[in-house]
């Protein structure tokens, strides 16, 4: 019927006009048309075309006019017509354009373009930013928020969910041009966010994409870690590179406790940093040695304040310029803080070996000079202090005489003309002959529009410092075209005015006003500071230059009023600051032009007398803030100056609203004519609720435009406690259901007689609750609303098929409907099960969803862990209820679980009628799986009781061919039947079911002994737990029969050598340890004896007659367990031939030639001489034909140097160097577990695909690579998807030849087995490093990690022969042995505690211990008394000597050697590394 319809136009017309004349709405039509044939097979403006003219009562079904003529557009034109618009755009244009479309980027890469002056990059947490000469782009994802940042206010912002990608493709295209020629080169990059290390590795690999270096004159980098440095300073060229700047970021840097010397000595051993000849080091002095700027003509340094260690530093750098020949340099030591510091001078000076001078001349009478003696020379050092900026000017002097001292005036002003700010260190050249040229021009020589253009390209700082030259230069700044302000900031307090011009702070104060050594305030930090009596007309008159300018186009502007009312004087102060400050806006004739501002003030009035300075319409958004720790307002009349203030022009035409602490004193209709409004407070309480849900009426009945109302609190909020003061205020959305995902709570409050609602979106973590105008799909107001009972058959099935069980038995309970339809439409989408039936309740668990049935008189007990966080069921029918639940979800015979698990038992205290209760619960299971026509398909079943009849109950019940596993577990309690007279006989007819046959792996608990030998014969992998006599009574006579029971064990495991065994290993273990000494006594330890190999406990051999096999016993008494492996030899095969592609003849190259298009053949020649294809084009490639793949596969390249590989619920991933793929049967795009750039390949076959790429770049024998990482990760608790994923790439790393080769491993995990089947697939040799990160899986408990995986994974040959280690959550269960062959080890954990420390001192101490360095990171800050062992913290104080947190030092006994203990608090780490003692 559909293809009779799209191919007869008239009969679809028809169809429409059916649909009129119904009275359908054009929505329900075009919806229904669809279902029928397809949305691609009509479009839907010819709809709207049809459905409107038939609703005009013209029924023509053969009317031709044309209905929607062609337009022409943009990418009609001829493509020369294109290059002459790109060659007119700028780079932000050209930029911007290429993200457009492909062969836009095609054409425009083809215009290469120059960025002469200069590019910065920022890699930010959360965003990218990047600066092209004065073009600046901020690249964020799509719910990015804008912040106040200087640089995002000014930049476009490109919102993107491949953000990185953009990024990364507009710098390659500017950084691609090999004549690239830069003046200023800034990079900067802080670890704070985990977002912030990939958006870093994205950028780095840009770089390593280039095939030159960058070429710039001066290099500015700023970073929290020492790797950055490494990385990014050898892109640039040396011999062009003149000045290099280091900014350390010292809030959350790791310099210190990264392996600083030997990174600090590979920077300065960089061509780039010994071809330099200037240097900026800032927070960073104390880590370089002075011989690394011996080369340098000029070095700059700059550190928080004076202290012996810097100025020894500096010292010893200005000395080595004269050891090696750069005598004409002097040294500018700048302090982040000023303050006297004349008393400091004088004891550092006698430290440091300084002289005063007092007879030399001074530039001011508070300047300090010092000389320093060159030891056995007649030259000197001289340290100049400048107090009036806090620098110090450290020259290189000859003749201590003073002969040829040059004079202070002739030496200073050529030094201040270099610097270009006061808070910089320089070295420069003094040479007197390079002085003593005849000058040719002079600055004051040049026109004024000459000057004018010059000091249009100045920022706002130095036109400032021009203005103070002289008159004529402050006519020319004043008088400038283009204003350079783009954000101010005002704080006006009492006695002092603090000023921000863009990124330009100072600060105004009177004479008496001083910063103490303490620097308690804070807000002045990092300021420049002018003090006199007249300091308000000062900052006044810099004002009016700012602001008389009515070409002023500002982004921000702050206005700050705080008057703390601690004295008369101190009001009267601020007040006369204020008053002036407002003359000043008063002066202007024009409104200043501004788009944000923010109001932030102790009275009301401020506000009301400012914010009509500013321009109406310009202004877009307005903050205004309570100051509420010394406000004024409730004093106040704030009621009706509020409506003064919001009945202002420039309120009214706002587009932004936001308060902070003052939500309470405005009304909702003050903020109908926006479109977003913002509130910050302490909390949410109801009076708050009451003005959000009036705010919310005034989305729908008086601002048409309001879209969003944004409440962010101080101190967070309970869901409970806002529900409850929702009902209170009648909002009630608490009656709904609320959605919850992993964005936070949705709540739905309808608007009363509206189609439109109000969505609340509560995020707890973030303390923000979001309300947000919606609205339903449009419903004629004179129809009937439609009803969920109203839905057909059909839809309630496709509706049920995406339901999760919750919601599944939910709906059963409704109607007989819906149960009816549940029943049939059930779905296999569950995993586990877990039934127990105990005393008088019933407790079922599907999947995650715990439910406990029980009678109204039940009640829960506070120490019933098991019945946390489950659902409670109470009815007197509760045994109906829960069994009808069970069949719902057993009766389905497509159902495959993952494990079941049943439990039945009488506790000890139980009374006879309860016990009575639970065998009625048990009997009316058991009939309920009898019911069944199919058997329960199962991977894994655990069986727990005190009846052995219900494991022949039970047991018989599951599917034989999928029961893979079977744990038996003897429970205590009530009616135990294990040890009466039949049992044997029972024991025999469980071990003769055939599910017990098949089955490969047991679990026995408590019950081995009931067992005979041959009853394990077939399982390929045993464990056992059983409880002996105790440990402090081991030596008791009823060891006897413990004993002989062993011993017959032991002989019994001589059985793995024969046919009729099949087991390849067994874990025994005993509760109350193992005595060794007493076994060996009485023979019990058979076999011969072996080297330890590092491992505690006593290993013995056992040949196989006739096999290169052998049985290894292992008897650990400190584990108290027994493991017996059977040891299998396998030889290596030879590896094979690689081919080349040379090999290859000419008419397989020509029909390799021919399957290519054209984009392919392109790449084809390019690379035809270096003779091999990249490999996205091999992959393509090989799913041609069978013989083209047979042909590629004998061509085998080893290009690749990292190899990723990840399996997931849905999906598989893979990457090979920089080309990723994503294999799945269906991909929505963004996918929540993979954000990145990638190609995506989607076929049913996805895993055969995904192993057939793997096998093709793995099975090449030589293929060495430098990282290779493996992920296994599950999206929840009882997830399948990603074992299924995995199980072919596992046989398929089985199935190679070869080790595979790499010199660094990642392995992530979220179950342990996993790493013991993908690390032994390394070549043991060859790996030096090895990372193992357990993942925790979202709803499921810890994983925790057993002993014998712990023993299987340190025996691996990969494992002890790596030299580098990388643990995250399996360090609790390691040993020392297990640790001490590394020499370098890396642990995360949740918190680090006593037990750790001394753990970490043992893997040193031990005599083989080859470790050298430990570093242990905590998610939590660290607390002294909890590492402290027998009340005391590891070792003796140790000197800091400038390093961050406190040292220890303990000697290693019978050593030469120490363990330095570095306790870092606050970052929760502890860094410990053997040295030598002094």
């Amino acid at each position: 019927m559909a293809d009779s319809l799209i191919k007869n136009p008239i009969a679809l017309r028809g169809c429409i006009l059916y649909d009129v004349l119904r009275g359908k709405s054009i929505r329900n039509s075009y919806s229904n048309l669809c279902d029928v044939i397809g949305r691609n097979n009509i479009n839907f403006s010819d709809f709207v075309y049809w459905f409107n003219r038939f609703s005009d009562g013209n029924f023509d079904l053969s009317h031709t006019e044309c209905i929607t003529p062609k337009l022409f557009e943009f990418y009609d034109l001829p493509e020369n017509i294109w290059r002459i618009i790109i060659e007119k755009l700028d780079l932000s244009e050209r930029l911007i354009l290429r993200s457009l479309s492909k062969r836009f980027r095609n054409i425009i890469d083809d215009e290469k373009i120059s960025v002469n002056n200069s590019i910065e990059i920022y890699c930010q947490n959360d965003y990218i930013y990047c600066e092209f000469n004065d073009s600046s782009f901020v690249y964020a994802p799509e719910n990015w928020i804008k912040d106040d940042d200087g640089r995002c206010l000014k930049s476009k912002i490109i919102r993107r969910s491949d953000y990185v990608n953009i990024a990364c493709n507009d710098l390659k295209f500017v950084l691609n041009n090999s004549n690239l020629q830069l003046e200023y080169f800034n990079f900067g990059y802080i670890d704070d966010f985990d977002t912030s290390k990939t958006n870093y590795e994205a950028v780095k690999s840009t770089f390593d994409s280039l095939n030159h270096k960058i070429s710039a004159k001066t290099c500015s980098m700023e970073s929290s870690e020492l790797d950055v440095f490494l990385d990014i300073l050898p892109y640039l060229k040396p011999g062009t590179l003149q000045q290099i700047s280091i900014d350390r970021y010292i809030h959350d840097d790791t310099w210190e406790y990264d392996l600083w010397e030997e990174k600090i000595d590979i920077i300065t051993n960089l061509e780039q940093w010994k071809q330099a000849e200037k240097f900026y080091i800032k927070y960073a002095i104390e880590f370089f040695k002075s011989e690394h700027f011996a080369h340098a003509k000029s070095v700059y340094v700059h550190e928080f304040y004076i202290n012996k260690e810097s100025l020894l530093a500096v010292r010893d750098v200005s000395h080595s310029f004269m050891l090696s020949g750069q005598s004409d340099s002097i040294c500018h030591f700048e302090m982040e803080y000023l303050y006297d510091i004349k008393e400091e001078l004088e004891e550092y000076g006698s430290y440091l070996g300084l002289e005063v001078v007092i007879s030399a001349p001074k530039q001011n009478m508070d300047d300090v000079i010092y000389h320093y003696p060159i030891p056995n020379s007649k030259d000197y050092l001289e340290f100049y202090y400048r107090s009036e900026d806090g620098i110090f000017i450290i020259t290189n002097k000859q003749d201590r005489s003073g002969s040829s001292r040059s004079s202070l005036e002739s030496r200073v002003p050529e030094v201040s003309g270099l610097s270009e700010n006061d808070n910089e260190l320089v070295v420069e050249n003094l040479n007197p002959k390079e002085r003593s040229e005849p000058k040719i021009l002079e600055f004051s020589d040049l026109a004024d529009d000459v000057v004018g253009h010059i000091l249009e390209k100045l920022d706002l700082k130095e036109q400032l410092t021009v203005r103070k030259v002289c008159k004529r230069l402050r006519n020319i700044v004043d008088g400038q075209i283009t204003p350079a302000y783009k954000s101010i900031d005002i704080s006006c307090q009492d006695s002092r005015i603090l000023c921000e011009f863009n990124n330009y702070d100072m600060v105004y104060a009177s004479n008496e006003w001083n910063i103490s050594k303490t620097f308690s305030d804070t807000g002045l930090h990092n300021v420049r500071t002018r003090r006199g009596n007249d300091f308000i007309e000062t900052v006044c008159n810099e004002l009016k230059i700012a602001f008389s300018n009515p070409k002023l186009r500002l982004e921000y502007f702050r206005f700050q009023y705080v008057d703390t009312g601690s004295s008369e004087k101190e009001f009267k102060a601020i007040r006369r600051s204020y008053e002036a400050l407002k003359s000043v806006f008063e002066s202007f004739k024009h409104k200043i032009n501004i788009k944000s501002c923010y109001l932030e003030a102790t009275e009301i009035d401020v506000i009301l007398e400012i914010l009509p300075f500013f321009k109406p319409g310009t202004l877009e958004r307005i903050n205004i803030e309570r100051h509420r720790h010394h406000d004024s307002w409730e004093h106040d009349e704030w009621a009706e100056k509020i409506d003064k203030l919001t009945k202002l022009e420039q309120w009214k035409q706002a587009i932004e609203l936001h308060t902070a602490y003052a939500f309470d004193y405005f009304k909702a209709e003050h903020f109908a004519h926006v479109m977003t409004v913002g509130v910050y407070d302490l909390g949410i309480f109801q009076p708050s609720l009451e003005k959000i849900r009036d705010v919310s009426d005034c989305f729908m009945f008086l601002a048409k435009s309001v879209t969003c109302c944004r409440f962010i609190t101080k101190f967070g909020f309970e869901i409970e406690g806002l529900e409850s003061a929702a009902r209170r205020c009648g909002l009630l959305f608490s009656n709904f259901e609320p959605i919850h995902d992993r964005n936070g709570f949705f709540y739905h409050y309808p608007i009363p007689d509206s189609t439109d609602y109000i969505e609340f979106k509560l995020i707890p973590g973030m303390e923000e609750v979001t309300v947000t105008k919606r609205s339903f799909i449009d419903i004629s107001s004179n129809r009937r609303t439609p009803e969920f009972s109203d839905l057909g058959d059909d839809l309630l099935k496709y509706i049920v098929d995406r339901s999760e069980l919750r919601e599944q038995l939910t709906l059963r309970k409704v109607c007989k409907r819906l149960r009816c339809i549940v029943d049939e439409k059930s779905i296999p989408a569950y995993k586990s099960v877990v039934i127990i039936c105990q005393d008088a309740r019933i407790y079922c668990q599907f999947n995650d969803y715990k439910i406990v049935y029980a009678s109204e008189k039940w009640t829960k007990s506070n120490d019933d862990v098991q019945c946390e966080n489950a659902k409670i069921i109470r009815g007197n029918g509760y045994r109906n209820i829960a069994f009808n639940d069970l069949n719902y979800v057993l009766s389905n015979p497509n159902l495959q679980l993952e494990s079941i698990e049943f439990e039945y038992g009488k506790k000890k205290s139980s009374l006879s009628i309860i016990s009575n209760i639970a065998d009625v619960n048990y009997t009316i299971f058991k009939s309920l799986l009898e019911s069944f026509s199919h058997k329960i398909s199962v991977k894994k079943c655990k069986i727990s009781t005190t009846d052995v009849n219900v494991i022949l109950d039970i047991l018989p019940l599951l599917q034989s061919k999928t029961l893979k596993r079977i744990e038996i577990c003897r429970s205590e309690g009530v009616g135990d039947t294990w040890n009466d007279g039949s049992f044997r006989e029972k024991i025999d007819k469980i071990a003769n079911l055939k599910q017990w046959k098949q089955a490969e792996e047991l679990y026995a608990i408590l019950s081995f002994s009931h067992f005979k030998s041959h009853h394990f014969a077939h399982f390929k992998h045993l464990d056992v737990y059983e409880n002996t006599i105790d440990h402090d009574s081991i030596y008791a006579v009823r060891d006897v029969s413990d004993l002989s029971f062993f011993f017959e064990i032991l002989f019994e495991f001589q059985m793995f050598s024969t046919k009729s065994f099949e087991v390849a290993q067994c874990h025994y273990n005993v509760k109350t340890g193992i005595d060794i000494e007493k076994l060996e006594s009485e023979g019990g330890i058979i076999g011969k004896k072996v080297g330890r190999r590092g491992r505690k406990g006593v290993f013995r051999h056992v040949s196989i007659p006739e096999s290169p096999d052998y049985l290894e016993f292992r008897f650990r008494s400190y584990w108290g367990d027994m493991i017996v492996t059977r040891k299998i030899g396998v030889e290596k095969l030879p590896k094979p031939k690689k081919l080349e592609f040379s090999d290859l003849t000419d008419d397989i190259v020509g029909k390799i030639v021919e399957n290519l298009n054209l984009k392919e053949r392109l790449v084809y020649r390019a690379k035809l001489l270096q003779t091999k294809i990249i490999l996205n084009y091999r992959l393509t490639l090989r799913k041609v034909s069978k013989h083209l793949r047979n042909v590629v596969d004998e061509h085998i390249i080893d290009a690749y140097n990292t190899i990723t590989i990840g399996c997931h619920d849905d999906y598989i991933y893979c990457e090979f160097n920089n080309y990723k793929v994503v294999y799945a049967a269906k991909w929505d795009t963004p996918h929540n577990g993979c954000q990145c750039k990638h190609v995506t390949v989607v076929d049913r076959a996805y895993r055969r695909i995904a192993c057939n790429d793997l096998k093709y770049v793995l099975s090449n024998p030589n293929l060495h690579l430098d990282y290779f990482e493996f992920e296994y990760r599950k999206a929840a608790y009882g997830s399948n998807g990603v074992r299924t994923n995995y199980k072919p790439v596992r046989a398929l790393l089985k199935s190679l030849k070869h080790s595979i080769t790499a010199k660094s491993c990642l392995i992530q995990i979220a179950e342990t087995e996993v790493a013991l089947e993908v690390l032994p697939r390394f070549e043991s040799g060859t790996l030096e490093e090895v990372q193992i990160i357990i993942l925790n899986t979202p709803g499921d408990i810890p994983l925790r990690v057993s002993e014998e995986e712990i023993d299987k994974l340190t025996n691996l040959d990969q494992w002890k022969q790596a030299k580098g280690l990388s643990i995250s959550n399996i360090f609790y269960c390691l040993q020392p042995r297990h640790l001490s062959h590394f020499e370098r080890i890396m642990i995360l954990e949740f918190c680090i505690h006593a037990e750790d420390v001394v753990k970490i001192r043992n893997m040193f101490r031990r005599k083989s211990s080859r470790l050298m360095h430990c570093h242990f990171e905590s998610r939590t800050q660290l607390n002294t008394d909890g590492l402290k062992i027998d009340g005391k913290l590891i070792g003796i104080p140790a000197p800091k000597n400038g390093r961050r947190g406190f040292f220890r030092h303990y000697h290693l006994p019978k050593s030469t050697d120490l363990l330095e203990f570095n306790f870092q608090l606050s970052y929760g780490e502890i860094i410990v590394e053997r040295k030598a003692k002094d």
